[in-house]
């Protein structure tokens, strides 16, 4: 991802994913796009560690990780919402 993509990604959506963390709805988001932690940690450039981390809510991704994340959680509500389609 280019510094101008990072960019272009609106604050509300990095406000969003901080406040889902908080909630503890972002592991439930990830399984049930059928998504592992692996899978979101490479889209994000991390750790399974880290999105453990988040997931829990021990920790909240911050800086460039925070907008990785957030497009990642985009991603996945995006599959999740195409599921319940079928």
């Amino acid at each position: 991802m280019t510094d101008d993509q990072l960019a272009e990604v609106p604050l509300a959506a990095i406000a969003a994913v901080r406040k889902m963390v908080a909630e503890g709805l972002v592991r439930q988001i990830r399984e049930d796009a059928g998504l592992t932690q692996a899978d979101i940690a490479r889209k994000v450039g991390v750790g399974r560690s880290a999105v453990s981390q988040w997931e829990k809510a021990r920790r909240i991704p911050s800086g460039r990780h925070s907008i990785k994340y957030a497009m990642a959680m985009a991603e996945c509500l995006a599959v999740a919402e195409g599921m319940g389609e079928e």
